[in-house]
């Protein structure tokens, strides 16, 4: 996931009203080897930020239309949550307030026209490798590098959010508790290295078989949890019947650390504790106690199945 950060070619949004100076920037930029999407009055650009989502925005403040600095801030207001650089173009900034007024909301860098284009690359390429390492960041702090899921902190703030949509608006959702049954035993007989591969092998299997809107985080361990959104009890147990399913249709391979390149080929199961909120608790707390309660009870009764708490 890292590694693609770095390899995916960039994109650049170009929102410029003089069409010789538009057409000048978008051939700089695709010959240095970005993909370049243009606007040419300022009006299509926060459409063409939601649908085509470049990397950095290359934004004149002064258009036929629109005001450039308004867009500036609207872009960065709605997009709290990442990192998309605004290059500021101009030839009428008065002086340092101006510039000042513009870095406050939210432009991350600002250059006086007429510009030297070689300037203005070093400059965007400057803001890419900051992006590069920003979502770099962010991927560290909400992940498990192990098996590419969600990391506990985020299902956590994640379950924080979905109690305040429930209590504002009357939301549902449920909450699974995945556990591999009798995985203490390939740690004990084969080794963590071996258990390492074989937890990313079921992450995988977990994925494809939960929607996109489902959030999948290793919750420790060899212990998952999955939030389904807007989903009542009845129906998050259908959808852990076909996680149950897939478990059961697949064969894990493994190759042993060994001299001679064995390879370890086995079948195995998941038990799987499922709650509901509002159905089982009002709270996360609450879920979480009647989820593990749940997995308890599908262990006890003999593993391989999923339970809910009645």
């Amino acid at each position: 996931m890292i590694k693609n950060m770095m390899a995916k070619i960039a994109k650049i949004l170009i929102c410029e009203d003089n069409i010789v100076e538009n057409n000048l920037l978008s051939e700089f930029f695709v010959s240095h080897g970005y993909e370049v999407i243009c606007d040419y009055d300022g009006t299509g650009v926060l459409e063409k930020v939601t649908k085509e989502n470049p990397d950095i925005i290359i934004l004149d403040i002064r258009l036929g239309k629109v005001d450039g600095l308004e867009i500036c801030k609207r872009i960065k207001e709605e997009r709290t949550n990442e990192f998309m650089p605004i290059v500021l173009v101009t030839a009428y900034f008065e002086g340092v307030r101006d510039k000042i007024n513009a870095l406050e909301i939210g432009a991350d860098d600002i250059l006086p026209k007429p510009f030297d284009l070689d300037e203005l690359l070093a400059r965007v390429r400057s803001l890419l490798k900051i992006k590069v390492l920003y979502e770099r960041t962010q991927y560290l702090a909400t992940h498990d590098l192990l098996t590419d899921t969600y990391n506990r902190i985020y299902l956590m703030n994640f379950l924080e959010k979905e109690e305040k949509l429930h209590h504002r608006y009357n939301t549902i959702f449920s909450f699974a508790l995945v556990d591999i049954d009798n995985f203490k035993d390939i740690n004990d007989t084969y080794g963590h290295q071996v258990g390492d591969k074989i937890l990313n092998q079921i992450a995988a299997i977990l994925k494809n078989t939960l929607r996109e809107v489902d959030i999948l985080a290793r919750y420790g361990g060899d212990e998952f949890a999955v939030v389904f959104p807007y989903i009542n009890k009845e129906n998050a147990i259908k959808a852990c019947l076909r996680i149950l399913n897939s478990m059961n249709e697949s064969e894990f391979s493994v190759n042993l650390p060994t001299a001679e390149e064995q390879k370890l080929k086995l079948r195995l199961t998941v038990s799987i504790g499922v709650a509901s909120l509002p159905e089982d608790g009002a709270s996360v707390d609450e879920i979480i106690h009647k989820a593990d309660s749940a997995l308890y009870k599908a262990k006890s009764s003999g593993k391989n199945c999923v339970c809910g708490i009645s």
